[in-house]
C-alpha cells in the first residue's frame, strides 16, 4: 500500500435571516462580540439554549463539553450580559469587534483581486471565488487518464456544481466527499480542493485503491454572496412564498428526521430545513449523485470544531457499527495531533455536538446505506472562528490532509479490492 499524505482545508460558515429587500450592501458586523459561555449544568443549558434562532444572537458554538460561543449584537450586549449575570453563567469575550476581525482579514486580500483577474494557477495562499476554484479544477484535470470534473447539477441562482471524478475501473469501492454545505466556512472549500490536488496529481496510485468523487463547494450562491455580501453567511441564497428571509441551511435539508426541532422551520432562522426534504437543488443534486455511485465512505467537512463525528445527529443512540467508526477516527485524531498537535474530538455527533435533523451525514448513513460515515469540522485560529487567517492556510491543510489519508488507508483496508 502506499503512503498518502494529503491536505485538507476547512470553512467557515455564519448565517443569519436576511431579507430580499436587505441585498445590494455589505453587511456591517461592527461592535458584534462573541461570548465563551460556561455551560457545568442542565439548568443553565437550558436558559442558553432560548436564544437559539432569536435576531440578533447566533450560536457559533453550540453547547459542548461545558462551553459554548455565541455572536451578540451591539443592541442586545449589556441585557445579555446582565441576564448571564443573574443566573451566574461565567463568560469571557473571545471576539471583542467581530466587523474588525473581517475587516482585518479583507485587508490581507490586497492584491488577491488582482491575482483572481490574472490568468495563473490557483497557489492556496488565499482563498479562491467559485469562478476560480472551477477553472482550478478544469485546468488540473486536463489530459489526465483517470481524472474528469463533473457537474452534479445546478444550483438555485444557477452555479453549475462542479466536482472530480478520479476512476480506473468501475468496481472499485468509491469514496466521496463534499465540503462548502455551508458558505461561511471557508477552510472546507480549500481543504477539499487540496484532497482533489493531491489525488489528481497521484491518480494512478489514488485510482488503483479506490474511486474518488470530491465536490468542494456543494453551495456556489451562498459561497459567493459571502464573498460579496455578508462574510458571516451560512445558508443558500433561495427565496420563499411565505418569508421575506432567503436561504435554506442545506445541511437541515436533508430526508433524515427533517424538521423535528422548531427553530428549524422558522425561515428566518440560520438553521431553517426548508419548506420540505430535499427542496433545494443543491441538496437534491448531493442526493441523486451519491445515490448514483453507492459509495462505501462518505465524509462532509465543515469548520469549526476540531471533530471528527459520526452518525447519529438526531438521536444519541449509537448506529450498529459505531465501534468501527470510533475506531476509525480516533486513529485518525491520533495521527493529526502529530502534525501541530491539534486535538480532535471523537465521538457521534449528537452526543457530542447535539441533536439535530436533516443532515447529509445521517441521510447517507440511513438512507443511501454508506457504512462509513463522518462530518469532519475543522479547527479554529485565533479564537476568530470562521474566519481564518490566511497564514495558518498551509498549516490547516496539511494537518487535514494527513486526516483524509489516515481514513483512507483504514478503508482501503476494509473495503479496498
Amino acid at each position: 500500500m502506499w503512503l498518502i499524505v494529503l491536505t485538507l482545508f476547512y470553512t467557515v460558515i455564519w448565517p443569519t435571516g436576511v431579507s430580499a429587500e436587505d441585498e445590494g450592501s455589505v453587511r456591517n458586523y461592527d461592535g458584534y462580540k462573541v461570548y465563551n459561555l460556561t455551560i457545568d449544568s442542565s439548568t443553565k443549558l437550558n436558559f442558553i439554549k432560548k436564544y437559539d434562532g432569536l435576531d440578533g444572537y447566533d450560536f457559533w458554538l453550540l453547547p459542548q463539553r461545558g462551553n459554548a460561543h455565541l455572536m451578540v449584537a451591539p443592541e442586545f450586549q449589556s441585557d445579555f450580559q446582565k441576564d448571564l449575570k443573574k443566573n451566574r453563567i461565567v463568560y469571557s469575550i473571545i471576539n471583542e469587534d467581530v466587523g474588525e476581525s473581517i475587516q482585518q482579514d479583507a485587508e490581507a486580500e490586497e492584491g488577491v483581486a488582482r491575482a483572481f483577474e490574472t490568468p495563473g494557477p490557483f497557489n492556496f495562499k488565499y482563498f479562491p471565488r467559485y469562478q476560480e476554484i472551477r477553472n482550478f479544477i478544469k485546468a488540473l484535470v486536463n489530459k489526465r487518464k483517470y481524472s474528469r470534473m463533473i457537474k452534479i447539477g445546478t444550483s438555485y441562482e444557477g452555479w453549475p456544481i462542479y466536482g472530480v471524478e478520479v476512476m480506473k475501473s468501475p468496481d472499485k469501492p468509491v469514496f466521496f466527499i463534499d465540503a462548502g454545505i455551508h458558505a461561511r466556512e471557508w477552510a472546507a472549500h480549500i481543504s477539499a480542493l487540496y484532497i482533489i490536488k493531491n489525488v489528481v496529481e497521484s491518480e494512478e496510485k489514488f485510482a488503483d485503491m479506490m474511486t474518488f468523487v470530491i465536490i468542494p463547494c456543494l453551495n456556489p450562491d451562498g459561497y459567493e454572496y459571502s464573498h460579496t455580501t455578508d462574510r458571516l453567511w451560512r445558508k443558500s441564497m433561495s427565496l420563499h412564498t411565505t418569508s421575506q428571509c432567503k436561504g435554506v441551511d442545506l445541511n437541515r435539508n436533508f430526508d433524515s428526521h427533517w424538521g423535528e426541532f422548531r427553530s428549524e422551520k422558522n425561515p428566518c432562522t440560520e438553521i431553517y430545513g426548508g419548506p420540505e426534504p430535499f427542496s433545494e437543488p443543491e441538496t437534491s443534486a448531493l442526493r441523486d449523485s451519491i445515490l448514483k455511485y453507492k459509495p462505501v465512505a462518505y465524509v462532509t467537512i465543515h469548520s469549526f470544531g476540531p471533530l471528527l463525528i459520526y452518525p447519529y445527529g438526531y438521536t444519541k443512540d449509537l448506529p450498529p457499527n459505531w465501534r468501527t467508526l470510533h475506531r476509525i477516527a480516533t486513529k485518525t485524531a491520533q495521527n493529526i495531533k502529530k502534525v501541530n498537535g491539534t486535538n480532535y474530538v471523537v465521538g457521534s455527533a449528537a452526543r457530542v455536538l447535539y441533536v439535530s435533523s436533516g443532515g447529509s451525514d445521517d441521510w447517507a448513513y440511513d438512507k443511501a446505506e454508506v457504512p462509513i460515515v463522518y462530518t469532519m469540522e475543522l479547527p479554529e485560529y485565533e479564537k476568530n472562528s470562521f474566519i481564518v487567517p490566511k497564514k495558518y492556510i498551509k498549516s490547516l491543510i496539511t494537518e487535514t490532509y494527513v486526516g483524509f489519508a489516515t481514513l483512507l488507508q483504514n478503508i482501503y483496508l476494509k473495503y479496498g479490492v
